[in-house]
């Protein structure tokens, strides 16, 4: 999957609304609110999680080698390169989380990663 910090996931931009979401695809298979309140659509392969006024804080993603500036990165690489290019790495709750390229994942669960935006990051900073 392709992934530009803080703007796209594949072609789904990080500044989509909840109901510019749903029109651009459709239904859900399900909809919950998690334990910290976001608003959660799972299409399978993709969850989306919401503020509760309908602004994406992040993305999570079902995909075995992340696209990330040109390259081509399997999901077991992942955590060696981003603590290779981004200083800022640290590591929540067994997550590791990068704030250069806006992707926070625990490498025990391949192969999903979730796309943060910046407000989402700020949260996993919080934390």
């Amino acid at each position: 999957m392709k992934i530009e910090p803080y703007k796209k996931v594949g072609e789904v931009s990080l500044e989509v609304r909840e109901d510019e979401l749903l029109r651009d695809l459709g239904d859900p298979n399900r909809k919950s609110t998690n334990s910290i309140g976001l608003v959660e659509f799972d299409f399978g392969s993709r969850v989306f999680r919401f503020d509760p006024s309908g602004a994406l804080d992040e993305v999570t993603i079902e995909s075995e080698v992340v696209e990330l500036e040109s390259a081509s990165i399997p999901f077991k690489y992942l955590a060696a390169r981003l603590k290779a290019d981004d200083a800022g790495v640290f590591e929540k709750y067994g997550f590791i989380v990068s704030p250069k390229f806006g992707l926070a994942f625990d490498p025990e669960h391949s192969p999903w990663v979730t796309v943060l935006t910046k407000k989402g990051l700020a949260a996993w900073q919080k934390v």
